[in-house]
């Protein structure tokens, strides 16, 4: 009884005096983990959570895969899959089984994470508008956050969403978030939807009326002034004319093609000078997520022109 107790005291004054400690240790800020106080207390800050949208857009669970060469493609039957694959059951519209829920849930659940990230920012940025060193660059961001909800929406409209003709325009299709927040988001119909994309590409193209791709061209080159870079390579971007592209793609999908011939038009005018051809050197010299993102853009914009 005597060593037990010659035991407890000296555990006890080592408990009590490393409490201190322990109560530093708890208050230590994860490695992984930036609180938004210290993210956006700078400029740089809040183009680092913008880039993370696009790096996050290059992944296997979205444009990097699923929204390109696999998912959307095995279900337009642009594979021969075989029947041992494990995807067959994709392929032969099977979308009731795990497999494809599993497939599925991970396109929803990373979308809508990247839409959470543009929130964020739009969240935030008001009430920090004083760190921006030009107010051209709190718009630009502001601008490209406001458009990649949008882009990001209407893709998950296209996917769950149903056939957006005659009446299916009124049904129940997805949630579409404006606020970041873990509230519940009701399924609002696919012709809400289509209405609060266009809204978010109207406030994104005012924010973007000066965007430097207007007056400069893609600016493909680094800042000969050793400047940042971070408003060059605007074809890389979600810059204005992609916004435009974009905008005219939504009114075709909702058939009103006369709106989507101006917006198409506003992008085939421009586009001398402004969307050159890609060479082996650009492709070598610009990194592999502006390139992805660079693709599903033109790709897009092709497809609206003609």
């Amino acid at each position: 009884m005597n060593m037990n107790k010659k035991l407890l005291i000296p555990l006890l004054i080592v408990a009590l005096t490393g409490a201190g400690a322990c109560k530093k240790w708890l208050d230590v800020q994860p490695r992984d983990k930036v609180s938004e106080e210290k993210l956006f207390t700078t400029e740089q800050g809040f183009y680092s959570t913008l880039n993370s949208i696009y790096l996050d857009m290059t992944q296997l669970e979205s444009y990097g895969g699923q929204l390109t060469m696999e998912l959307i493609d095995i279900m337009a039957h642009q594979y021969n899959v075989g029947t041992s694959h494990k995807l067959t059951t994709l392929a032969s519209y099977g979308y009731s089984s795990d497999t494809s829920k599993a497939r599925f849930n991970m396109l929803w659940r990373e979308s809508y994470q990247m839409i959470a990230t543009a929130n964020k920012i739009l969240s935030a940025i008001d009430d920090r508008k004083s760190i921006f060193m030009k107010e051209q660059h709190y718009r630009h961001v502001k601008g490209e956050a406001y458009a990649m909800r949008a882009f990001l929406h209407f893709d998950m409209l296209r996917v769950f969403g149903p056939v957006y003709v005659s009446m299916d325009s009124l049904k129940q299709s997805i949630p579409y978030n404006r606020a970041f927040d873990t509230r519940y988001q009701e399924l609002l119909p696919a012709n809400q939807v289509i209405d609060r994309v266009l809204s978010d590409l109207d406030s994104a193209l005012v924010l973007l009326h000066d965007d430097p791709i207007i007056a400069n061209g893609p600016l493909l080159s680094p800042d000969p002034l050793q400047g940042s870079n971070f408003w060059r390579m605007r074809s890389f971007r979600m810059n204005y004319y992609a916004v435009k592209a974009l905008q005219a793609r939504v009114h075709l999908y909702r058939l009103d093609k006369p709106s989507a011939m101006a917006a198409a038009q506003a992008v085939i005018s421009a586009q001398p000078g402004r969307f050159p051809l890609s060479t082996r050197i650009t492709f070598k010299a610009t990194r592999p997520t502006r390139i992805v993102f660079f693709i599903v853009n033109c790709c897009s914009a092709s497809t609206t022109s003609t």
